[in-house]
């Protein structure tokens, strides 16, 4: 596997481990979904954050399936 391959996936992996953390604390803790992911940084809720990181996840594995093998 080459090195832009292997980026690709751990970028992949760990932005689903983002999404799928966000995901759980909204089910399980029954977190509203607007509020502050971190309390003392505004402005990233957990909206914000799993829109991205199910973005960048999508993104990433695209990339990584896109990557020709060497």
């Amino acid at each position: 596997m080459n090195k832009r391959k292997a980026l690709f996936f751990t970028l992949w992996f760990y932005s689903f481990l983002i999404w799928v953390y966000v995901a759980i604390r909204i089910i399980v803790n029954n977190v509203w979904w607007e509020d502050l992911f971190i309390h003392y940084i505004p402005h990233i809720t957990f909206e914000k954050l799993g829109i991205t990181a199910f973005l960048s996840s999508a993104l990433f594995m695209y990339l990584f399936l896109r990557e020709k093998k060497e």
